[in-house]
């Protein structure tokens, strides 16, 4: 059943046309929408449990993964393994069309590359520097392609946005949304235009994560993954990936 989960503090998810794919803390939960079932897969590397930080899925349905030490992996959901993407690092990803973004934090610089995405394989050694902006102060880098263009959380900063403990950025139809966490007043998912302000659609904390499949809107909160609708502002449709799901 797809939207019973068990999950404990969820991190990130991905969709594709075949699969449904959650990471909870070192553990990896991917759906079969044909077979109708979840697999498992607990992410350690030699012999410890490493948190999944962020996930995504090509065109295609070849699912890649991060974790905390800022390594990138391709997963091979047949054969239930990772795959390390050698010489590609990252602190977070994003997969737009044939192209993997990715990013490299150092001191007050983030760096960001493009990968070409050929097949299931990354190769590194077609990796290109797409540009180096300052990081935001406590803030984990996040990536968006808006109408072609690749922003970075950075740039959403501006006199009339506060984007202090930025939780996730996301491109959704035409517009940017963006979630806070970790605030006494402003946690919740907010639409934006740059620096020209934003909007508070839904107040709430917990927004770990926020990705658009299919024109739905989805945030990964507290122990779920839950859809938005966001016509007229942003409301719960009902679905929920979690333990409480009927």
């Amino acid at each position: 059943y797809e939207e019973y989960l068990p999950l404990e503090r969820p991190s990130d998810a991905a969709m594709s046309e075949e699969y449904v794919a959650v990471a909870d803390g070192a553990t990896l939960y991917v759906y079969d929408r044909a077979e109708g079932v979840y697999s498992s897969y607990l992410h350690e590397v030699n012999g410890t449990e490493r948190p999944i930080s962020a996930l995504g899925f090509t065109e295609d349905g070849t699912l890649f993964f991060s974790d905390r030490d800022t390594q990138l992996y391709r997963y091979d959901i047949a054969e239930e393994r990772a795959v390390l993407q050698t010489g590609i690092p990252s602190s977070t990803f994003l997969i737009e069309g044939d192209t993997l973004y990715t990013t490299a934090v150092s001191n007050t610089v983030t760096t960001i590359f493009s990968v070409p995405i050929r097949g299931d394989t990354l190769p590194s050694d077609l990796r290109t520097v797409v540009g180096e902006v300052p990081s935001l102060a406590n803030a984990t880098p996040r990536l968006a392609v808006q109408n072609g263009i690749l922003y970075q959380s950075h740039y959403l900063a501006g006199p009339t946005t506060d984007v202090t403990n930025l939780a996730a950025l996301c491109s959704h139809g035409d517009e940017l949304y963006y979630a806070v966490d970790g605030t006494l007043d402003r946690d919740g998912l907010y639409r934006t235009v740059l620096d020209q302000g934003s909007e508070l659609l839904y107040a709430g904390s917990g927004i770990a994560s926020l990705f658009s499949y299919d024109g739905t809107l989805y945030a990964v909160q507290n122990g779920s993954v839950r859809a938005f609708s966001s016509e007229d502002g942003a409301s719960l449709t009902g679905y929920e990936i979690g333990g409480g799901s009927d």
